[in-house]
């Protein structure tokens, strides 16, 4: 029994030293990322199917919560026990702070030939006898203000990237993307045909692979660049009356949903206004007077104000860059005042008809 006992320490010690150094490959030295776990049943033999459903940890009914690192070390004895049951244990992190870029299935050679090319993966694990997987980790752009187009487009060039280096390196073509999951390290792979051969971190790299990023830099911006006028296109076809506006409560913001449909009846408003006078069309001037008229006639506070004027105006992210949020900030500020102005001189001149009245009595 002390035998047996010792044994299984031993198992559970190699698993918790397997995934405190994946984790750390992950990027979660300071224990900030949040993991999905996945329990995948196999079948025992090759050909057969398994009536087994895949079972996740973190689901409670309709919702799903996420594992600290120490928590899913916490899991590591539980987690021994399902992989002894048949089922592959996967673990994805669920974080806005890295892009995970894992291509699965390479040979030794195929490793070795990506390291020669200048591509130095920061974690390569072998699933099963010579067959490995490359994790890269780069960190993501947060968006700089709604509808911002860079991190979407990021996300893409990441997919992208996946597909480029699975089709140069002889990866699986099955498995793409950037959302993947990946073998939890220390674990058995229970894959009829793979013999339950253990997942074993063999290689780790700090920082991050620069000709990688490089590669994904130049594809996020072009696909950027659609993606802002994709947009600049909806918007224009809203104002033109092409197309009807659509609130999205997903993506709901400080404005409401009468707001944003009053803030596009203003701006539709002012560029017949400018049509009429026969006008080159002027966005920022448009922009403007669509934010006084927000203020004045609408009466919307100026926060609602500048929420609408971001989610409406068209090409905002093409015309202003990466000066968005300081453009609403000042086009918001300059209504305020103009709003302002004006009140101070109808009080005025409301003084001094008051005041010639009394005068001429």
């Amino acid at each position: 029994a002390g035998g047996e006992t010792m044994s299984k320490t031993e198992a559970l010690a190699a698993k918790e030293r397997a995934w405190e150094r994946q984790s750390s490959i992950l990027g979660d030295d300071e224990g900030l990322v949040r993991y999905r776990i996945t329990c995948v049943p196999r079948p025992k033999h090759i050909g057969e199917t398994d009536p087994r459903t895949t079972w996740i940890p973190g689901q409670r009914g309709e919702t799903e919560v996420f594992f600290t690192a120490a928590e899913v070390k916490g899991k590591l004895t539980m987690l021994s026990r399902k992989n002894l049951e048949g089922y592959d244990v996967y673990i994805r992190p669920m974080t806005a702070k890295y892009m995970y870029i894992m291509i699965d299935d390479l040979s030794a050679d195929s490793v070795a030939k990506m390291r020669s090319d200048g591509l130095v993966p920061n974690g390569v694990w072998e699933t099963s006898k010579d067959n490995f997987q490359v994790l890269f980790r780069v960190p993501r752009t947060a968006p700089a203000y709604y509808g911002d187009p860079i991190p979407e487009a990021e996300t893409e060039a990441g997919n992208a990237l996946v597909r480029q280096l699975t089709a140069d390196y002889g990866g699986d073509a099955k498995n793409l993307g950037v959302k993947k999951a990946f073998r939890l390290a220390g674990f058995s792979n229970k894959k009829p045909e793979r013999h339950s051969e253990f997942c074993r971190v063999t290689a780790t790299e700090k920082g991050v692979c620069l000709p990688l990023l490089a590669l994904l830099e130049k594809e996020r911006d072009r696909l950027a660049g659609e993606l802002a006028e994709r947009e600049a296109v909806r918007r224009q076809g809203i104002l033109d009356g092409k197309v009807e506006y659509t609130y999205d409560p997903k993506n709901k913001g400080v404005a409401s949903e009468g707001c944003i449909k009053d803030f596009v009846r203003f701006m539709r408003r002012e560029v017949g206004l400018w049509k009429h006078l026969r006008r080159d069309i002027d966005q920022s001037s448009i922009d403007f007077q669509t934010c006084v008229a927000a203020l004045k006639e609408g009466g919307y506070a100026p926060e609602s104000v500048a929420d609408a004027l971001l989610r409406v105006s068209p090409g905002l992210a093409k015309r202003k860059g990466s000066h968005v949020s300081d453009y609403i900030q000042r086009t918001v500020s300059k209504a305020i005042t103009a709003v302002e102005r004006e009140s101070e001189k109808k009080d005025a001149k409301r003084e001094r008809g008051a005041g010639g009245g009394f005068l001429g009595r």
